[in-house]
Protein backbone atom coordinates (compact mmCIF):
# COMPACT_ATOMS: atom_id res chain seq x y z
CA UNK A 1 0.00 0.00 0.00
CA UNK A 2 2.82 2.41 0.87
CA UNK A 3 4.33 2.05 -2.58
CA UNK A 4 0.97 2.66 -4.30
CA UNK A 5 0.49 5.84 -2.27
CA UNK A 6 3.97 6.93 -3.32
CA UNK A 7 2.79 6.76 -6.92
CA UNK A 8 4.68 3.62 -7.93
CA UNK A 9 3.04 1.49 -10.62
CA UNK A 10 2.45 -2.26 -10.33
CA UNK A 11 5.60 -3.20 -12.24
CA UNK A 12 7.83 -1.08 -9.96
CA UNK A 13 6.20 -2.47 -6.83
CA UNK A 14 6.53 -6.02 -8.14
CA UNK A 15 10.22 -5.53 -8.95
CA UNK A 16 11.01 -5.49 -5.24
CA UNK A 17 12.21 -8.84 -3.86
CA UNK A 18 8.90 -9.98 -2.37
CA UNK A 19 5.64 -9.74 -4.33
CA UNK A 20 4.94 -10.89 -7.87
CA UNK A 21 3.19 -8.58 -10.34
CA UNK A 22 -0.07 -10.55 -10.17
CA UNK A 23 -0.05 -10.30 -6.38
CA UNK A 24 0.43 -6.54 -6.52
CA UNK A 25 -2.33 -6.15 -9.10
CA UNK A 26 -4.76 -8.20 -7.01
CA UNK A 27 -4.02 -6.27 -3.83
CA UNK A 28 -4.29 -2.86 -5.49
CA UNK A 29 -7.54 -3.91 -7.17
CA UNK A 30 -8.98 -5.07 -3.84
CA UNK A 31 -7.89 -1.89 -2.05
CA UNK A 32 -9.49 0.29 -4.74
CA UNK A 33 -12.69 -1.76 -4.61
CA UNK A 34 -12.94 -1.68 -0.81
CA UNK A 35 -12.33 2.07 -0.63
CA UNK A 36 -14.77 2.86 -3.43
CA UNK A 37 -12.07 4.47 -5.55
CA UNK A 38 -11.22 3.73 -9.17
CA UNK A 39 -7.72 5.17 -9.54
CA UNK A 40 -4.56 5.43 -7.48
CA UNK A 41 -4.96 9.21 -7.58
CA UNK A 42 -8.40 8.96 -5.95
CA UNK A 43 -7.02 6.53 -3.37
CA UNK A 44 -4.15 8.89 -2.55
CA UNK A 45 -6.53 11.83 -2.18
CA UNK A 46 -8.82 9.78 0.07
CA UNK A 47 -5.89 8.63 2.20
CA UNK A 48 -4.47 12.13 2.73
CA UNK A 49 -7.91 13.63 3.26
CA UNK A 50 -8.13 11.61 6.48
Amino acid sequence: MKEALQGKDNQNIASSPQPALGTVQAHVHNILKKTGTTTRQELTQLFWKG
